[in-house]
This record gives C-alpha cells, structure tokens and sequence, in this order.
C-alpha cells in the first residue's frame, strides 16, 4: 500500500509538472512556473517552420491538420520565450487562418499590427486573409501597406491586379498584372489578360482569376 502511494505521487507530480507538459505537447496548460527563458529558441523555430512549410504544400486533409497541429505547439512555445516577436504571431495567426479559426487568427494578426503596424509581412497576411474570404475593400487596404513598405513579388503583383479588377479600377489592374508578368514570365495567360483590359476604365467583360 505504501508503494502504490509513492507511486500514485510520483505520476501524479509528472504530469502536474510544467516541463512533462510542454514536451508532451501540452503546452497550453499547467505552464505557468516554466522558465522558457532557459529554452534554445533555434531548434524549435527551425522544426516549427519546416512543419508549416510542409502543412502548406500536404493535400492530405488529416496529414496537413497533423502538421498544423505540431507546429503550433513550437509556435506556443516560441511566444512564450519572445511575446512580442512579430514573426511568431503572424505564424499562429496564419496556421488559425488555416483552421478556419477566425477570431483567434484576427486577434494574433492585431497583436502582430499593434506592435508593428507597417510590417509588410504582416500587412501582406491580413490581406490573404480577406482575399480568401472576398472581402476585396480590406484586402485591398493591407495588399497596399504591404507594397508600400516593399513587400514586392509576384504574388502580391498578381492579387493587387485581381483586387483592382474586381473593385472596378481597371488601370491599376492593368499596372499590377503587367508587373506582375514582369517578375514572373513564365505566367502567359496574364498576356491575354493585359492586352484584354482597355487602358481606360470603360465597359469590360473580362474574366477574372482568382
């Protein structure tokens, strides 16, 4: 009986402890007398990148859940070693938006923009966010911050043009696809799509990818 307590204690101390939990995974509970200051922030951030880099690119709905699942855990941890670090933020909030978990991704993106406002990583998030879910106004407004403070690549060329042509504003659509096919040539469809869009903002019919 007196060993059965000891080890009733022992395993109950074990998965009380701050440590068992943050390197079993549970790392939203049961934390708050862990020192992460003693953490090597490197590794994690390293493991927890190439998670979400591959979460990016699986196909597999569970596989890419999975991944999503690991590299928030690091992400966890990472903003516990450094709360304010934009780059980590912006990642939970991306891996929330993911999930379709949408107040939990605007509430980390308003984090990341409270502390650094004029980040174009940032400001490019927001606008995917709104992107994807056809909100072109506010999408529209953070595609822009992002520009302005040069965050410039296809990808942003190419959605400003999409942008533009679904609020009606055909010469910017026109600027951003012809900038667009500039940085990436291999992309001939937008060929058509320059020479379609009239110069002035008059009737068009063309038709939009998105």
């Amino acid at each position: 009986m007196y060993f059965r307590k000891i080890l009733l204690l022992i395993i109950f101390l074990l998965t009380a402890s701050p440590a068992f939990c943050a390197k079993a995974g549970g790392v939203e509970y049961h934390d708050y007398l862990f020192d992460y200051s003693n953490l090597d922030a490197g590794p994690i951030a390293a493991e927890a990148e190439s998670l979400l880099e591959q979460a990016l690119v699986e196909t597999d709905k569970n596989v890419k859940n999975d991944l999503l699942h690991r590299a928030m855990k690091n992400y966890y941890i990472l903003l516990k070693i450094t709360p304010d670090d934009v780059n980590v933020l912006n990642k939970r909030a991306l891996i929330y938006d993911l999930q379709d978990k949408n107040l939990l991704a605007r509430s980390y993106f308003s984090r990341s923009l409270n502390i650094a406002k004029d980040n174009p990583e940032t400001n490019f998030l927001v606008g995917d966010y709104f992107y994807k879910r056809r909100d072109f106004k506010r999408a529209l407004k953070y595609y822009s911050a992002a520009y302005q403070n040069g965050y410039n690549n296809y990808d942003i060329n190419f959605k400003l043009a999409v942008v533009y042509e679904k609020l009606g504003d055909l010469c910017n659509a026109k600027r951003f696809y012809q900038e667009a096919y500039s940085l990436d040539g291999t992309q001939n469809f937008l060929i058509e799509k320059i020479e379609n869009i009239p110069e002035e903002n008059e009737e068009y019919h063309g038709t939009i990818r998105s």
